[in-house]
C-alpha cells in the first residue's frame, strides 16, 4: 500500500526526530510514546506509519545511512576514481564529522549500533536488512549477468 505525499512528509518528520533520539539515546532509546509526545501526534498515529519498535529502529538505522551517504559520500563520487577520489573521500568525512550533523555525533551512533547489533540480532537479520558482509560475492564464472564485466 502506497502513502499519500503527506504521509510521506510525516513519515520524514518522524525519522528526523527519531535519527536525533537515537544519536543521543541509542536505538533502544526510542520509543514510540516519546517520539509521540516530541512530535505532538498521538501514539497510534506515529505507530501507523510503522508498524512496531522494530521497523522504526531499522527505520531509523536507514536513515541515518542515508544522511550519511547524502554528506559523506556522494559528494566525494564527483572526483576522479583513484587518490583524488579518496582524497574526497576522507575531506568529505572530515568535513561531516566536524558539522556535527547528529546531535549526538556519529560516534554515539556508530558506537551504540555495535553494542546494540549484539543485542539486537533479530532486528538486523530480519529480510530487509542485510549486511555487506552477508552478501554473496559474485564468482568469476557463470552467475554474472549477461554481457557484465567486473573492474579491476
Amino acid at each position: 500500500m502506497r502513502r499519500g505525499r503527506k504521509g510521506d512528509r510525516t513519515r520524514e518528520s518522524i525519522l528526523r526526530v527519531a535519527v536525533d533520539v537515537a544519536s543521543v539515546e541509542g536505538l533502544e532509546g526510542l520509543s514510540i510514546g516519546t517520539l509521540a509526545g516530541r512530535l505532538k501526534m498521538s501514539k497510534s498515529g506515529l505507530f501507523a506509519h510503522f508498524g512496531s519498535k522494530t521497523e522504526l529502529q531499522l527505520a531509523v538505522v536507514e536513515a541515518a545511512r542515508a544522511v550519511f551517504v547524502d554528506q559523506a559520500v556522494r559528494p566525494a563520487l564527483a572526483a576522479p576514481r583513484g587518490l583524488p577520489r579518496l582524497w574526497a573521500l576522507s575531506e568529505a568525512w572530515l568535513s561531516y564529522v566536524e558539522r556535527k550533523v547528529f546531535r549526538g555525533g556519529w560516534a554515539a551512533i556508530r558506537e551504540r549500533l555495535r553494542a546494540q547489533a549484539t543485542r539486537r540480532a533479530p532486528v538486523l537479520s530480519s529480510r530487509r536488512y542485510r549486511p555487506p558482509s552477508s552478501r554473496r560475492p559474485l564468482s568469476s564464472g557463470s552467475d554474472r549477468p549477461p554481457g557484465s564485466r567486473v573492474e579491476s
